[in-house]
């Protein structure tokens, strides 16, 4: 074999290897989800024990924060809100979010407040990743 032939058998080689790496799309996933009254990731959730989270004011917002890495464009978050009441579910607010762009961030959405306030009672927040569930948080909303 000739040197020519073996440059040329390198460098195809090279971008051989160069696209079959860039072309690899790794598994989109949600790394984390938290609720909190602020809708910047930066700040401290507000969590108590065991993962259950209080909130006192009926009138703060509520948000829910989902940390997530290699979304694309194709992929489908879908967020269910429910009233949880002696055993019983009520879906209160359902929202789908698709990425405007391929990568890695935050994601935060709020629960939509009826009469400028949140009715007193236990919450759910299910949060899958397209259609298999990934987290589900549980939160106690006190009138004071």
């Amino acid at each position: 074999m000739s040197k020519r032939n073996i440059i040329i058998l390198v460098v195809c080689t090279v971008i051989l290897v160069i696209a079959s790496i860039t072309t690899i799309r790794k598994e989109p996933v949600i790394s984390g989800a938290f609720l909190s009254s602020n809708k910047d990731p930066a700040q401290d959730e507000i969590k108590a024990e065991d993962d259950y989270y209080y909130f006192k004011d009926p009138e703060m917002d509520i948000y829910l924060i989902l940390s997530v890495k290699n979304l694309n464009t194709s992929d489908q978050i879908k967020i269910k809100w429910k009233t949880v009441e002696n055993g019983n579910e009520e879906i209160i607010q359902e929202s789908t979010v698709y990425p405007d762009q391929d990568g890695s961030g935050a994601i935060v959405l709020s629960l939509v407040k009826r009469n400028e306030s949140y009715s007193p009672g236990i919450y759910r927040v299910d949060i899958f990743l397209n259609n298999a569930r990934q987290f589900s948080k549980q939160f106690l909303l006190s009138d004071g």
